[in-house]
């Protein structure tokens, strides 16, 4: 996952890599959410949830914001 899309260019499109990180890790909570099967909300904890595995949300959140489906907002 980290190999393609390459990081450094993952980076370069958020700006840098906390604004990428926080990112990505709250659209794959959104995923885990939204694929849980209680509808469970994930807060900041480290919540286990059955649904579609950690790894799979996090690899899908990274591949939506390659390909522009979702992006960081930045106010200044």
């Amino acid at each position: 996952m980290l190999n393609n899309p390459p990081i450094n260019k993952l980076e370069e499109m958020a700006g840098c890599r906390y604004l990428l990180v926080s990112a990505v890790a709250k659209r794959a909570r959104e995923i885990m959410e939204e694929n849980s099967p209680h509808n469970v909300k994930v807060n900041d904890k480290d919540v286990r949830m059955p649904g579609i595995p950690d790894n799979e949300a996090l690899d899908e959140a990274v591949e939506s914001f390659y390909e522009g489906k979702y992006s960081v907002r930045t106010e200044g």
